[in-house]
């Protein structure tokens, strides 16, 4: 781990993308045993929904975590009571869909071909849900956070999970 710019960054070896591919055929095979589809509208939801399962496999190896699929529900957190949200623009805003649910957002910066992920900042979903992020132009209508919204990642509240897990000694 890396601290750079008030942000972080996570490198994943080979062990980690070997344990991502396996995480991904488990999340597609729930995902078609539960007969799910994902909100995604065109044709790159495979490449999202892998660059998405990156980034939370990166947040909860910063933390020490293991990480897990967890059963489909809307209203679950991702990690450890947080919400993240994935892109792999470099420029990249925090996205979140009026859909999604209230809680902390962490936005990760996937980079050089799943090897990284760079932790930009954060945001509570109420300070996210302002008509200034409103963008209505793009395909999916959403809340679009630009970087420099974000608040730094020194400055992120500790969700009651994971408090728990720094307290069961697995910090």
């Amino acid at each position: 781990m890396a601290q750079i710019d008030e942000r972080v960054t996570i490198r994943l070896n080979s062990q980690d993308r070997a344990e991502l591919n396996y995480l991904y055929r488990e999340l597609e095979t729930q995902t078609k045993q539960l007969q799910a589809r994902d909100t995604f509208t065109h044709s790159y939801t495979p490449k999202a929904s892998f660059t998405g399962l990156v980034a939370e496999y990166a947040f909860a190896k910063w933390f020490g975590y293991d990480y897990v699929i967890k059963p489909y529900d809307p209203t679950n957190d991702d990690v450890l009571g947080y919400q993240i949200k994935a892109t792999e623009r470099y420029d990249g805003c925090l996205i979140k869909q009026p859909h999604n649910p209230s809680g902390i957002y962490i936005l990760g910066i996937v980079l050089n071909d799943y090897t990284e992920v760079s932790f930009r900042g954060w945001k509570d979903s109420s300070e996210i849900q302002r008509a200034c992020y409103w963008r209505a132009d793009v395909p999916k209508p959403g809340y679009f956070v630009p970087q420099a919204a974000l608040w730094p990642l020194e400055d992120l509240p500790e969700t009651s999970e994971l408090q728990t897990h720094r307290t069961t000694g697995l910090w």
